[in-house]
């Protein structure tokens, strides 16, 4: 379980820092975290992608929910479920504040 959530995070960080986040964000100093939670099925298909904690920015919440594929590796035949669910936590630190 802990290695596949690893494997998760290192795909949805990779995402993440490939999205083009808005200049307007960078330029009002803007900074903030957004928690996403989703179901990863059996066969790696994405389900039920959820806003569970907002930035406060629209723009970074929209990113952070791109940043989710539609598909991830299949979950391993170690875990005797048939879905999983996952949280991830979306932190932009603004380099024009930091």
């Amino acid at each position: 379980d802990g290695e596949y959530r690893k494997i998760l995070d290192e795909i949805i960080s990779s995402n993440w820092m490939a999205q083009s986040i808005p200049p307007n964000i960078h330029t009002h100093g803007l900074t903030g975290a957004t928690i996403v939670e989703f179901v990863v099925k059996r066969s790696g298909k994405v389900k039920r992608i959820r806003l569970r904690a907002t930035s406060g920015v629209k723009l970074l919440d929209e990113v952070a929910i791109r940043s989710i594929p539609k598909r991830l590796p299949r979950l391993p035949k170690t875990l005797k479920r048939r879905k999983m669910k996952h949280r991830y936590i979306f932190h932009y630190i603004n380099p024009a504040v930091h």
